[in-house]
């Protein structure tokens, strides 16, 4: 039987120990796309130190509040009564970012080879989907922005985050 699920995406967050991953994580999935589909964080490592600091709980109930807008944003209505994307679009001063992001990114790429050739060729997406998720939550929190128009400061803020992966 077959299933086919339109638009569909799934949405992955985890850790895992990086001797599994190189085990798991195999040639044949690096040569079919998915480890360069992949936003993998290996920070630096830092010693265990025990602290004290607590979130005060303003903040905690702050990003609840954001966390609250997110989910209330809606998709839009089709003349079918489906939902459908909402189409957010960028402003010129953010389009010229990611523009030279693209050409910077393609420059870099076109210097490596292999799983990194790969991964680069990949990171363009990244940081438009990460100026939008700060868009959004610049709206949740309040902030005095369109909401159908990313702007500058989104999409620098999506670019840093995207280029940390590299």
């Amino acid at each position: 039987t077959t299933l086919f699920v339109p638009d569909a995406s799934v949405s992955v967050y985890g850790g895992i120990q990086p001797g599994i991953l190189n085990r798991v994580l195999t040639s044949e999935h690096r040569e079919n796309g998915l480890a360069a589909r992949l936003l993998m964080a290996y920070p630096p490592r830092q010693a265990k130190q025990w602290r004290d600091d607590e979130i005060p709980s303003r903040l905690e109930d702050l990003w609840a509040e954001v966390i609250e807008e997110l989910f209330s944003l809606q998709h839009d209505v089709g003349a079918d009564g489906r939902q459908k994307s909402a189409l957010v679009r960028l402003s010129d001063d953010a389009r010229g970012l990611f523009r030279e992001y693209v050409n910077t990114t393609g420059a870099e790429q076109a210097g490596l080879t292999g799983d990194l050739s790969a991964a680069w060729s990949k990171l363009e997406e990244p940081a438009a989907r990460l100026a939008l998720v700060i868009h959004c939550i610049r709206q949740a929190s309040g902030e005095s922005v369109d909401p159908w128009t990313c702007d500058a400061d989104s999409m620098t803020s999506g670019i840093t985050l995207a280029s940390w992966f590299k």
